[in-house]
């Protein structure tokens, strides 16, 4: 029995790593995630995209400005990005995620012990980072200006001054909900796995029935066989959007600023990279349970590096130019944008571009692929 045992063993360590793909699972997926897991899975929020204006334009003022900058968290706006944008327009568009405004008159404010303010418009959109990015200034400015004071005369003179109040406004998502935030991302997890997943066992399926001969002899072009095999998942992908979009209205309140039909035009130009994803995985596959074990070691780094869990701008830059070659980073900014910012084209229509060239080149390259192997 144990040599009938160790026999059976052999023969299966052996059947597993004869596949190069079942060797790519065991060997290689593990430290993927590991490394992907360990780079983006965190809770700080750095490089942040921060735009100060100064109406003071004091000492003290440039020093504060100084101070926020010169902090591991806060980078500064593009001033070619800035160039006749109102500040809202540059929260509405993502150049901009916190918006810091120091008021006239602010440093003789502080000296008079007079009421100064400091403005601070934070996109809320993502409820943890709009907390994080609020605390962060908060402290900076806080610790800064008390520190400053103090270094201005001894501690008993301290209460001659006043420490100005920050106000502090939050946009998009003023009640900091993350439910706001994650359902965007549920809609394009949806159908970046189900449309892709189900186009590609819908061929795999042909093969593993047989099927797939009958289909080569019949006179039905090519194109046409490969048209009956994704339009079905359209369909079935945008029942899935407005299932969700209506469950989440009804149940999370989830606001949806955007017009729809612009959501669901964006959603098809994203189809075209998720069924040529299943393409794809059907052309190199034999088997459903091929495909399905090709699609989701794709489907999960795709997801930690579209900003779904976590900032982009919070993972380091070698990760961050992966992601900027993730078609789902700029369908999740498409989506929140349209249902959270009320976001237009203007406003959109870079990513939409991008997504465009992938859906394109992915449709073309796996539709010429599945039509090769199955000539």
């Amino acid at each position: 029995m144990i040599t009938q045992l160790v026999a059976l063993v052999k023969k299966e360590l052996i059947q597993t790593f004869r596949d190069s793909r079942m060797r790519f699972i065991v060997l290689a997926a593990p430290v993927i995630q590991l490394v992907v897991f360990g780079y983006v899975a965190t809770t700080e929020v750095k490089n942040i995209k921060l735009l100060l204006i100064d109406y003071d334009q004091s000492l003290l003022s440039r020093e504060l400005g100084n101070v926020i900058f010169n902090s591991q968290y806060f980078i500064k706006v593009d001033s070619r990005e800035v160039y006749g944008k109102r500040p809202l327009e540059l929260l509405q568009e993502g150049k901009a995620k916190v918006i810091v405004t120091i008021l006239r008159d602010f440093s003789n404010n502080i000296a008079r012990n007079s009421k100064s303010e400091i403005l601070i418009q934070i996109d809320g959109v993502d409820a943890n980072s709009a907390n994080i990015m609020k605390n962060y200034l908060k402290q900076i400015i806080n610790e800064y200006l008390v520190k400053k004071l103090v270094n201005a005369g001894t501690a008993s003179q301290l209460s001659h001054y006043s420490v100005p109040d920050i106000s502090i406004r939050i946009w998009f998502n003023p009640e900091l909900k993350s439910a706001d935030y994650m359902i965007p991302g549920i809609i394009s997890q949806i159908l970046l796995i189900m449309t892709a997943l189900l186009t590609a066992l819908a061929i795999t399926r042909e093969k593993e029935l047989g099927t797939i001969e009958q289909i080569l002899v019949s006179p039905m072009p090519r194109a046409i066989f490969i048209l009956g095999k994704t339009i079905p998942f359209v369909l079935v992908g945008f029942i899935q959007v407005l299932l969700v979009l209506g469950v989440a209205r009804i149940i999370f309140a989830l606001p949806i600023k955007g017009n729809l039909f612009f959501l669901f035009f964006c959603s098809i130009i994203f189809l075209f990279t998720t069924l040529g994803l299943g393409l794809f995985s059907a052309s190199v596959c034999k088997t459903q349970a091929q495909a399905m074990l090709t699609i989701f070691p794709i489907a999960m780094p795709a997801f930690l590096l579209s900003g779904f869990f976590f900032p982009i701008n919070s993972i380091p830059a070698i990760l961050c130019w992966i992601a900027y070659f993730n078609p789902l980073t700029y369908f999740l900014i498409i989506v929140r944008g349209i249902l959270l910012k009320g976001s237009t084209f203007l406003d959109l229509y870079r990513e939409l571009l991008v997504l465009i060239i992938f859906g394109v080149s992915f449709i073309i390259f796996s539709s010429l692929r599945i039509r090769k192997r199955i000539s």
